[in-house]
Parts: structure tokens; sequence; C-alpha cells
């Protein structure tokens, strides 16, 4: 079953929310994350219209999707974000949207609040560099296939044309996959999850790659 890499379209953003649920289906803060006891949307639903939201409105977004060809299916995607110095500054000034009520017409989707402690701990970790940032998930049926490796050396490898140092905020399951890429745990944070309904805690492992020569690829 050859897996192929290829730019996710925005048609494919329910496919991935569907993998991206299956992947995080055992994870303590998707659980703190869903808001339907509260009235609010399903988890999925809201991680689907993130990546909408993204797709549309931020043009620095990458998403990349591995197919199973034999299935013709999406088994694993991620999502990187070539970050420069400017706009860094200028976001500095503006509320992140995740931080606050979506507001559309006739209805409000309020933000999960772990996903605001989630979001401090990023930013005091983002303030120590410029660069790109990572997020990868793969479908449990088809991890150790490869998938996420794909997915990773493709923003690696972008990242050192560009001259840039790529983070991340990985879980304990994925840090091995970045491992292998270069990438070094610089910190780690351990979010409690109590004040958000849930009685247990999550490892947030702050991690960085510095860009590599083209000579060093492999």
């Amino acid at each position: 079953m050859p897996l192929e890499l290829s730019f996710m379209e925005e048609a494919d953003i329910p496919a991935f929310a569907a993998v991206e649920a299956a992947a995080m289906a055992g994870w303590s803060v998707a659980r703190a994350m869903d808001m339907t006891s509260r009235g609010g949307e399903p988890r999925q639903e809201m991680v689907e219209r993130w990546a909408r939201e993204g797709f549309q409105n931020d043009s620095q977004q990458v998403w990349l999707k591995v197919i199973d060809t034999e299935l013709d299916e999406l088994v694993a995607a991620a999502l990187w974000r070539f970050e420069l110095a400017d706009e860094r500054a200028q976001d500095a000034s503006l509320v992140p949207a995740r931080d606050a009520a979506v507001e559309l017409p006739g209805q409000t989707h309020p933000v999960p609040d772990v996903m605001v402690g989630m979001g401090k701990i990023w930013e005091a970790f983002k303030n120590e560099f410029v660069g790109g940032q990572a997020f990868a998930i793969t479908h449990p049926h088809h991890q150790r296939r490869g998938a996420a490796s794909m997915l990773v050396r493709w923003g690696c490898e972008k990242a050192d044309e560009r001259g840039m140092v790529a983070a991340l905020m990985a879980t304990e399951a994925g840090v091995g996959v970045y491992l292998k890429h270069d990438f070094h745990v610089l910190n780690e944070t351990v979010l409690d999850l109590r004040p958000y309904g849930i009685d247990a805690s999550d490892l947030r492992i702050g991690m960085l790659r510095r860009p590599m020569s083209r000579e060093n690829w492999s």
C-alpha cells in the first residue's frame, strides 16, 4: 500500500478532521476540548472549522496530506506555518483568534478554556525564537508506516532552504518522530487538566530544529 505526499486542499478538510479525531481519541486534552456538554460544537466540527478558517485566512499556512494510493484514502496530514520576524512582531500586537469566542451571524463558537492554556504555553515558548511551526497527525490504523516522517521531512527541508528554525509543541506520543528529524527538546511544561474538568495532566514538549545545509539531508 504505497503512500503519496501532496498538498492538502480545502475539500480534504472533512477527511483531515476525521483522521485527527481518530488520532487524538485517547488524548486527555482532546476530551478537555470537547464543548458538547456545555452546548458547544463537537470537537471534530471545531477542528474542521479551524482548519477551514486557516485555509481561507492565513496565507502562511501550508497543509500537507499523505494518501494511501491503494485505498485512495487520506491517512495522515500536517500543518506547517512559516513565520518571518516582521510578521511575528505584528502578530504580537494582536489578540489570537482562538483566545476569544468566534462570532458568526447568529452563532457563537466559544473557544475551549484548555486551548487558551495551551496557547499560553506555546506563546511563551515561541517568544524565544522565530521560525516555522509544525503539526502532524496520522490515523492510528496507518501509524508506523512512515507517513509522519514524510510530512515532517518536507517541512524541515523547506525550513532549511529558507534558513529558518522550526519549532513545535510535541506530545509524548509524537516526540520520537521529531527527534529522528533533528528536533531537540528545549523545555517541558506540565499542563494540569483538572481546571478543565479532566483528572489528568499533559506534558507539553517544546522542540526546536535549527536549519541544516543541503549536504546534511539524507
